[in-house]
C-alpha cells in the first residue's frame, strides 16, 4: 500500500494504490522491445494518447474510444474502422521520420512516400499532400465508421508528339 492511499477496511491490504518502485518498473520493461513494425493497431481507449504511428485525440470530451487500424506499406494504404460517440481527431505518421512525443517517447512511422493521399470517411473524399510528421484530420462523424488513407499514383504525362522539335543528327 502507497504512502498516499492507507489501508481502510474492509479492502483487503495490497490490493488498492500500490505504488511500484519505479526503478522496478524500468528494470522490467528493458528487457522488452517496441515491435517498430507494428502494422495493425486494435486500441480502446478512454483518454487521448499515441500509439504507435496512430495518435488519437478526443475533441470534446473524455470518453471511450475505439479504433482497429491495419496498414499496408506495399500499397500505401491504410484502413482504419472508429468506434466513438463524439469527433475524433486522428494523426497518422505515414512517412519513415519517427516522432518523438511530449513524453521523451519515440514512435515509429508507417514507412509509406512522401505524396498526395486521398483520405476517405462517408461520402468525405479529401486529397492531401504529406511530407513529414503527423497527417492529421478530425473525422466529424459520431458512430462506427471506416476511414481509408490511400496514396495518389504519380502520374507522369508524356509530352505530346506535336509539339517535340526534332533536330536532325548527322554523323560523319
Amino acid at each position: 500500500i502507497g504512502p498516499t492511499c492507507p489501508y481502510t477496511p474492509p479492502s483487503p491490504p495490497g490490493y488498492h494504490c500500490f505504488e511500484p518502485d519505479a526503478d522496478d518498473v524500468f528494470d522490467f520493461f528493458q528487457q522488452h522491445t517496441l515491435d517498430n513494425a507494428q502494422l495493425d493497431l486494435n486500441v480502446t481507449t478512454d483518454e487521448s494518447k499515441p500509439f504507435y504511428w496512430l495518435n488519437l485525440d478526443q475533441a470534446v470530451s473524455v470518453h471511450w474510444s475505439q479504433v482497429q487500424a491495419a496498414a499496408n506499406p506495399s500499397a500505401q494504404a491504410l484502413t482504419l474502422t472508429v468506434s466513438d460517440t463524439q469527433t475524433l481527431n486522428l494523426g497518422i505518421n505515414l512517412g519513415t521520420d519517427p516522432i518523438t512525443g511530449t513524453d521523451g517517447f519515440v514512435r515509429p512511422g508507417l514507412g509509406f512516400m512522401t505524396g498526395t493521399y486521398t483520405v476517405s470517411y462517408g461520402v468525405s473524399h479529401t486529397l492531401v499532400d504529406y511530407t513529414t510528421g503527423y497527417l492529421s484530420f478530425t473525422a466529424p462523424l459520431a458512430g462506427q465508421y471506416v476511414v481509408t488513407i490511400t496514396r495518389v499514383p504519380d502520374i507522369i504525362i508524356p509530352p505530346d508528339p506535336e509539339y517535340l522539335v526534332w533536330i536532325p543528327f548527322a554523323r560523319k
